[in-house]
């Protein structure tokens, strides 16, 4: 990239480009010293700059690119080639905004995530502009990443930063039900949320009615739980969280030899769920297997595979959060099982599931 100046006015000036001439004719002064180049709609600016370093930019230079280049909800972003920091704006349109979230509350919320937030990134200011929501974020970066490398930067801390406001909306908003945080590895992600839906008819089974719903962000699965009863305790449905997250894991299975008929037909529904989930977790390790000579650590890999149990991250409810760890913790004794030591509360399960047993369901 090279700057040509044929005259001391800076609109005679042209940026070369690989083989493309840019003029600055129609372009804008940004500062005293840098000069803005017009925004090029019918020019995809961005892919003949990606992979080139930050610092290429000639000090004296400022490029307006396609926001979307660095996030799917920025409208417009900028690279200032002085201090090597792109300026990204993060816009929300109220109008056809199609979240469960109150934009304007995600938008403020934002702004308050990113004081705790450890990142070289500044939130400049916010603006209600046209009705338009607006965060503006000044990103600055080491001269020699390229700006393909920066736009992943800024793309990972944006969804950071709306994963933590939506989380301290959701957590804000858990006085009557439970809501539970996953991290899915991709393979099993879709049996592993089938498994979260299942979750509901098991409740019932064991006489507890209640509402979900399975949320997808980012690579987060937020998982909801509201009882239709404002009597019933949460602290039921945590106990039964934890034995229903526990149960793929355990070692023996779990068994259906009741001589109840219509117990042993909720523990054969139950078993099909928790086989299915097992099941996907052997294919995934069969693929991987076969793909060892590719794979440098297959261990690790594997590891990776992750039950719904350890995929959990947090759980909140009574606006207070957990995480996995002090979830578990708090429920699940040790000492009995072969898996993990997990010592589960079958008796209170079957003596539920016997109190039912009149449900035809």
């Amino acid at each position: 990239m090279k700057l040509i100046k044929s005259s001391n006015d800076w609109q005679d000036w042209r940026l070369e480009l690989n083989e493309t001439i840019f003029d600055l004719k129609g372009g804008s002064r940004y500062d005293d010293n840098i000069y803005e180049l017009p925004y090029h709609h019918e020019s995809d600016v961005f892919k003949q700059i990606s992979n080139l370093p930050i610092c290429s930019i000639p000090s004296e230079i400022r490029i307006p690119l396609d926001g979307q280049k660095f996030h799917h909800m920025a409208t417009f972003a900028s690279i200032n080639g002085q201090d090597d920091s792109i300026e990204v704006c993060w816009t929300i349109d109220p109008l056809s905004w199609n979240g469960t979230i109150n934009p304007k509350l995600l938008r403020d919320e934002m702004v308050q995530a990113s004081k705790s937030l450890n990142s070289s990134a500044v939130l400049i200011n916010t603006e209600d502009n046209d009705g338009y929501l607006d965060i503006f974020f000044s990103f600055n970066f080491q001269p020699k990443i390229t700006i393909s490398e920066a736009a992943e930067t800024i793309n990972k801390h944006i969804d950071e930063l709306q994963n933590k406001a939506s989380d301290n909306i959701q957590t804000l908003d858990s006085t009557d039900k439970i809501i539970a945080r996953f991290n899915f590895s991709t393979g099993v992600e879709t049996s592993c949320t089938r498994y979260l839906v299942y979750f509901i008819e098991f409740l019932r089974d064991l006489g507890i009615d209640s509402n979900s719903t399975v949320t997808r962000r980012g690579h987060e699965t937020l998982f909801s739980i509201e009882p239709t009863d404002k009597d019933t305790s949460l602290r039921t449905i945590k106990e039964a969280l934890v034995i229903y997250l526990s149960l793929p894991e355990l070692e023996p299975p779990l068994a259906s030899n009741h001589q109840e008929p219509i117990i042993q037909l909720k523990l054969e529904k139950l078993i099909s769920e928790v086989t299915n989930i097992k099941s996907e977790n052997r294919v995934q390790a069969a693929l991987l297997s076969l793909q060892t000579e590719k794979i440098t650590n297959l261990s690790q890999e594997l590891a990776k595979i992750k039950t719904p149990r350890n995929s959990l991250v947090s759980v909140s409810s009574d606006n207070k959060t957990q995480s996995s760890d002090m979830f578990f913790g708090g429920f699940i004794k040790l000492g009995r099982f072969q898996y993990l030591g997990i010592e589960l509360d079958w008796s209170s399960l079957k003596r539920r599931l016997s109190k039912n047993s009149n449900d035809p369901r």
